[in-house]
């Protein structure tokens, strides 16, 4: 009688592109020779860089000669899409009439490699106006599967970013524009202070942020 021969995990199996091929293995038995599971060979290749279907054979023989063999299909799919990573911050504060200075984004596909030189960009910043643009970074792998991220771009307006100050209080930093500014009061304003509070223009070359915490 020929041996019995079990396939491990089934006769059809999909594995992932760019991924290590493990084989689920193979059990044999022999009314006579008992357990021949260290005698099964296995012929046949799955190349995981390259999708498509791929045949294993596993032959074991008993001790008469007598032979059994079961094929396994090996189907390689990419299912898995690329990973986009912006360069720079995906929230960005910048000021109003400077050139916008694109930072980029690389990309990266577990079957395909590097796909940074394939990213596109969507949408525009114009520096001109005042206001909140979204830019959006696509790519696609050859087998189809997009990924895209998108930045924030806040042009002349404020961003707020909050700072943990201890496990409960928590404060807004609110971003300020570079610009010219009036300081100072009136001298008709009552009560005011003639030889510190005269109205003057002061010029912030560079934005900062302020930190806006309420007192009582």
């Amino acid at each position: 009688a020929n041996p019995e021969l079990e396939l491990f995990g089934g006769a059809g199996i999909t594995s992932e592109a760019g991924t290590a091929w493990v084989d689920p293995g193979a059990e044999a038995h022999d009314a006579r020779d008992g357990n021949l599971t260290a005698a099964v060979t296995i012929t046949g290749t799955v190349d995981v860089n390259s999708t498509g279907t791929y045949i294993l054979t596993y032959s074991v023989s008993d001790a008469a000669g007598n032979e059994v063999n079961a094929t396994r299909t090996v189907t390689v799919s990419d299912t898995t899409a690329p990973v986009v990573t912006l360069l720079g911050d995906a929230n960005v504060t910048h000021a109003k009439d400077t050139a916008w200075v694109e930072p980029g984004a690389t990309a990266s596909d577990t079957l395909d490699g590097n796909l940074t030189n394939q990213v596109t960009i969507t949408g525009a910043v114009d520096v001109n106006s005042t206001g909140t643009y979204v830019l959006t970074y696509s790519v696609s792998d050859a087998a189809g599967n997009d990924s895209n991220v998108t930045r924030v771009v806040n042009v002349g307006t404020a961003t707020t970013h909050v700072v943990d100050l201890n496990a409960t209080v928590a404060m807004q930093m609110l971003w300020v524009e570079p610009g010219m500014f009036t300081m100072g009061s009136p001298t008709s304003e009552a009560g005011r202070l003639a030889d510190r509070e005269d109205e003057h223009n002061v010029t912030l070359t560079k934005g900062f942020y302020l930190g806006k915490y309420e007192v009582t």
